[in-house]
């Protein structure tokens, strides 16, 4: 019987192996560790944006405890603090009320051709309306009527995760 000792979480029996030809040669045919896939329960800030054929759907987030004014004012903090090359972007803020930034989402993946990933740089417009203990976030993907042409199943994935990226940064700072 082999010697077997513990390191860091992991067993080994003195015998070195490759596990990409073990794996693919059928010697190891399963490798399990419980601990690594239960994923932590993470309470969700909001419900995610999703793209559909009607568009996108604007969200809702309850901000307890927290003026419109209040909130109002740490989104515009916020603003400042992530768009920092301030003459690329345009920020239209209508006090206490909304915020409108119109940008561009750099370098999404948009589809894939003959095996080449096609990337592209793409204008979005979003919009924070504010209230008593409530913001309420829309975006419009694309040019000024929020139309993205030929859109395909990859780009929907990453413009999504664009888009909830975004709002889970500015509804994290304003909660904080």
């Amino acid at each position: 019987m082999k010697q077997i000792q513990f390191i860091e979480g992991a067993f080994f029996n003195d015998i070195v192996l490759d596990l990409e030809s073990a794996i693919s040669s059928g010697e190891i045919i399963k490798i399990s560790a419980h601990e690594l896939t239960e994923k932590p329960t993470e309470k969700l800030l909001f419900i995610p944006f999703e793209i559909s054929s009607q568009g996108i759907k604007p969200v809702i987030v309850t901000i307890n405890d927290i003026s419109q004014n209040e909130i109002y004012n740490k989104a515009v903090q916020w603003a400042d603090l992530y768009y920092n090359v301030k003459n690329q972007i345009d920020i239209t803020k209508v006090p206490n009320k909304n915020m409108t930034i119109h940008d561009f989402a750099l370098n999404i993946k948009f589809s894939r051709i003959m095996g080449q990933v096609l990337f592209v740089d793409m204008p979005y417009f979003y919009t924070i309306d504010f209230s008593d203990g409530e913001i309420t976030m829309s975006f419009r993907l694309g040019d000024e009527n929020g139309e993205a042409n030929k859109i395909s199943l990859i780009f929907i994935a990453e413009a999504e995760k664009m888009i909830n990226d975004l709002s889970y940064f500015m509804v994290d700072y304003i909660m904080k």
